[in-house]
């Protein structure tokens, strides 16, 4: 059998992927979409279910195919699987934007809104917002242009998908490396020196996440530090600056076929801020007192150091040097209090309060790596959910932290609930021969925002796959994830996830103290990087043409808002553009870090009110929010958890600034 076409309670046998069967199940899923859509087309105009559900059955079949072949190409270690699998994603991408322009899926959809709006089908209120939102997903996506129109945006969504596929493997595949003698290593760690030691006794560093990050805040060497900086800021130029403009031009005629003056219009327009102008009132609107944060951060950072400025690649040495001499905070000695496998220990209980769900480690699911390792989410004694854990860095892997949707929960024609099923990559230092690997504090944070997005997709109880989860409007879905790394900066949080992993011993309060006393230490210089990373995205989507020559190259315009929105004079050399991924999957949507993590705050102070391990909160979230997906709208869900209008207060706070 093809290891795609598991049934939807049973998991997928990765271990059974091959080259061949990416290919057959690619082909095998539109065959069968070809025959779900005869069957709608041959309903009658008033059946909801062939007319309307069965539009869920077929997204969901290509989602079960199209997600895991994704996942793959990203993680897969064999390079002819993950071949494979990019053409696959691609070929159904392009079978996708066909779908989305099929004049007869189209005409049929619509002769069965007549029939509901002459009263003559009676919808739940699920149903309605489906209809809804199918409607207006093909009147946005081009079926009020003509014939001949339709097959132009056809060829430019096909030509998008292409590229912006390749756009995102370049900087999966990118990995430059700088050799380097020991002494100019002095400030690191014994074992991050074993890890990166070479066979003549030299030193060969890479811009992943383990290696890359230690070196930026404990090295000396402020040259090394600059060194490293640069090839970080260089990865995947020039050939992602080229693809860039190319992918900004395509969105630009898309966004005038379709009738929009700008992409980020075309793109707003069906989330909660709705409009361009929102997005830029919100950011002018936190500006000014983001800033007055940040600058007193930077003179602190300037005065503790000595200097009257620092430079972009010294931040993170100098902020960890003044952690260290205000707080007493030992980075590499806080690390020793969360090896990985206790810090997910005390992250499952965590979910098991608050959530009264159990998560159960099981060696028999198979895996496309041997370094991953599959889970069971159970409630009551019986499955509702699997995830994998993909951990740590290897070449050819996804380089950042993200949570992959391998199947959406849905309600089956039988009554019984497909099992969402997810992973979660990230790229933590491995263990070695002599220690576990270790966290540090801010890897905690990344790997419970990780797993904020992981139980909203497994807890769902959508009964539309389109709406489970997180599929959800773009400047909500980090919601979720946001309101969950509260809980690292918890006191009583803390003590029972720390765990000292020769002595066995939590954090000492002394410790836990100083850790949250030095929470808003950059927070203001943090949040104009979010900010700087939001308007890169927004003026490129809103206030940029790509296609006139007259226009500044985009590495230039990101140096300008670099000097706009942030403290940090840019650096000549740099192009951290081409390894900007979320210009792909989160174009004219970036800001929804900031904009959601608003909510998140907010939320979160009712469990400071009722108590961080409260069920009933937990509960409550669980229901309201989590388990709703998409089938409310955001401000919905917000509200009824809330019990009020939601506000900024918290989120001020927590920024260390006075609402």
């Amino acid at each position: 059998m093809n290891p795609f076409f598991a049934p939807t309670l049973e998991p997928i046998n990765f271990a059974a992927v091959t080259p061949e069967r990416v290919q057959e199940a690619a082909q095998r899923v539109k065959d069968d979409v070809q025959v779900a859509k005869e069957a709608i087309l041959a309903s009658a105009d008033d059946d909801q279910n062939g007319r309307l559900l069965k539009r869920d059955d077929m997204n969901f079949a290509i989602g079960r195919v199209l997600s895991p072949l994704y996942l793959l190409n990203e993680t897969h270690p064999d390079a002819a699987i993950r071949e494979a699998c990019q053409a696959a994603v691609q070929d159904l991408f392009a079978f996708l934007n066909g779908l989305a322009l099929d004049e007869a899926l189209f005409q049929s959809l619509a002769a069965f809104q007549k029939r509901v709006d002459a009263g003559d089908v009676s919808l739940d209120p699920v149903a309605a917002r489906f209809l809804e939102k199918e409607m207006d997903h093909y009147l946005k996506n081009g079926f009020a242009l003509s014939a001949e129109d339709r097959a132009v945006l056809k060829e430019l969504d096909d030509q998008l998908s292409e590229k912006e596929l390749t756009f995102s493997k370049n900087i999966s595949t990118a990995n430059p490396t700088l050799r380097v003698p020991e002494a100019e290593l002095d400030g690191l760690p014994d074992d991050f020196m074993d890890r990166y030691r070479t066979e003549d006794g030299d030193y060969e560093l890479n811009t992943q996440s383990p290696c890359y990050m230690p070196v930026m805040t404990f090295a000396k060497s402020s040259s090394l530090r600059e060194r490293l900086y640069k090839l970080y800021t260089n990865r995947a130029y020039p050939e992602n600056n080229e693809l860039l403009k190319e992918i900004l031009i395509l969105r630009q005629k898309r966004t005038k076929l379709l009738g929009h003056d700008t992409y980020a219009q075309y793109k707003l327009d069906s989330v909660m801020a709705k409009t361009p102008a929102t997005v830029w009132g919100f950011y002018e609107d936190l500006r000014d007192k983001i800033k007055k944060k940040a600058e007193q951060d930077y003179a602190k950072l300037c005065d503790f150091a000595g200097v009257d400025h620092i430079p972009v690649w010294d931040r993170m040495f100098v902020t960890n040097a003044l952690r260290e001499a205000a707080y007493q905070i030992d980075q590499e000695q806080v690390k020793q209090y969360f090896p990985l496998e206790n810090t997910l220990a005390g992250l499952f209980g965590l979910a098991r309060q608050l959530y009264g769900i159990e998560i159960k480690r099981d060696d028999a699911l198979p895996v496309w790596h041997p370094e991953v390792r599959g889970y069971e989410v159970c409630e009551n004694g019986k499955r509702v959910g699997l995830f994998y854990l993909d951990f740590h860095p290897r070449e050819n892997k996804y380089s950042h932290a993200a949570c992959f949707d391998i199947q959406s929960g849905k309600l089956q024609p039988d009554g019984r609930y497909a099992t969402p099923f997810s992973a979660l990559v990230c790229n933590f230092t491995p263990p070695n021969e002599t220690r576990p690997s270790l966290l540090t504090h801010r890897e905690v944070e990344t790997l419970f925002h990780e797993f904020g997005h992981l139980m909203h997709q497994i807890l769902t109880t959508s009964p539309i796959s389109g709406f489970s989860g997180t599929s959800v409007m773009r400047d909500f879905v980090e919601m979720p994830s946001q309101i969950m790394e509260h809980w690292v900066w918890q006191a009583d949080s803390l003590a029972k996830l720390s765990h000292h992993w020769e002595t066995g011993e939590s954090l000492p309060e002394d410790l836990i103290n100083k850790l949250i006393a030095g929470r808003h230490l950059n927070s203001g210089i943090d949040a104009q990087q979010q900010m700087f990373y939001g308007a890169i995205d927004m003026t490129l989507h809103d206030r940029y043409d790509a296609a006139d020559d007259a226009a500044r190259p985009i590495t230039e315009l990101v140096k300008e808002l670099q000097r706009e929105y942030t403290l940090f004079n840019p650096v000549p050399e740099s192009h951290f553009e081409a390894s900007f991924g979320h210009l792909i999957g989160y174009a004219a949507g970036y800001y929804g870090y900031l904009w959601s993590r608003v909510y998140a705050d907010d939320m979160f102070s009712r469990f400071e009110q009722t108590g961080i391990f409260d069920r009933e909160t937990g509960t409550a979230l669980r229901a309201e929010v989590l388990a709703m997906g998409n089938t409310r709208e955001p401000m919905d869900l917000i509200q009824s958890f809330l019990g009020r209008q939601p506000n900024s207060d918290a989120f001020l706070s927590h920024l260390g600034l006075a609402p």
